[in-house]
Formats: C-alpha cells, sequence, structure tokens
C-alpha cells in the first residue's frame, strides 16, 4: 500500500482471503505483510463447483479435506501471530462446524442474522467444553 501511495489507518483492516490450499504454502509471509487471513476454500479442495446442478450434491464445507485445510490454515496463521477469521455458509448452517471452528481456535465468524442465537449457544457451549473465547459477529 505504501508504494502506491495509500495511506493506512490504525482502523484499517487489510486481510487476504485463503480461496486455494497453494496459499498456505506462503501464509507466514502474507499474514506479515497483510496482517491477517480469512478462508473459503471448499470448491477447490473438493474441485467441486457448487452452483452446478449436477455437482451441488458433492460440495459439503464438513468434508474432512476441506476441515483438515481449515485446520491447517488456522494453525499456521497462528503460528506467525495472526488471526483468522471465516465467512460464508458454513457457521450458520452447521452447528458441528462451530464446535469444529472453536476446537481449532478460529479468532472470528461472520454469519446470517437468523443464525446468530443458536451459533452463540453453540460457540458457549464448545467454550465451555474448551474455555476458549471467539468473537463471533
Amino acid at each position: 500500500m505504501d508504494k502506491v501511495g495509500v495511506r493506512r489507518f490504525e482502523e484499517l483492516s487489510v486481510d487476504d482471503v485463503a480461496e486455494v490450499g497453494g496459499k498456505k504454502a506462503s501464509l507466514g509471509e502474507m499474514v506479515r505483510t497483510l496482517g491477517g487471513a480469512g478462508v473459503q476454500m471448499t470448491q477447490l479442495v473438493l474441485g467441486v463447483d457448487r452452483d452446478s446442478a449436477e455437482l451441488a450434491r458433492l460440495f459439503d464445507e464438513r468434508n474432512p479435506a476441506v476441515k483438515e485445510m481449515i485446520r491447517s490454515l488456522i494453525s499456521t496463521a497462528h503460528d506467525v501471530g495472526a488471526k483468522v477469521g471465516i465467512c460464508g455458509q458454513p457457521p450458520s448452517d452447521y452447528p458441528d462446524i462451530v464446535e469444529f471452528l472453536v476446537e481449532q481456535g478460529i479468532d472470528s465468524m461472520s454469519l446470517n442474522p437468523d443464525s446468530m442465537i443458536p451459533v452463540l449457544r453453540a460457540v458457549a457451549a464448545t467454550e465451555r467444553r474448551h474455555r476458549t473465547p471467539v468473537p463471533v459477529g
């Protein structure tokens, strides 16, 4: 940003989204430069277009390969002192994903408004079991 003359404000957070697994290899440098990372890579990990009527049934964020990539990304980001948030449908739709994300140490989740109360309850229950607070919003 400095190179092109864009002034960075203290309250401005510049993040990158890890849409492909290959970004994990350079995640340490990415988060040192940008200050954060987001996660959404289901389509590429599974090789499935979620908008395809023929393939939509194969699209599942709860797939073990997707969860392993998310776990690895969270761990790698935390190793270099970066926070990780997730956006999209999974936390709003699947209580088991919420539990998984909290257990992995996710720093934040974006949610659909109608899922806020059930997700907050799932986060609280998981935190009680593991004693790890996670901001949700």
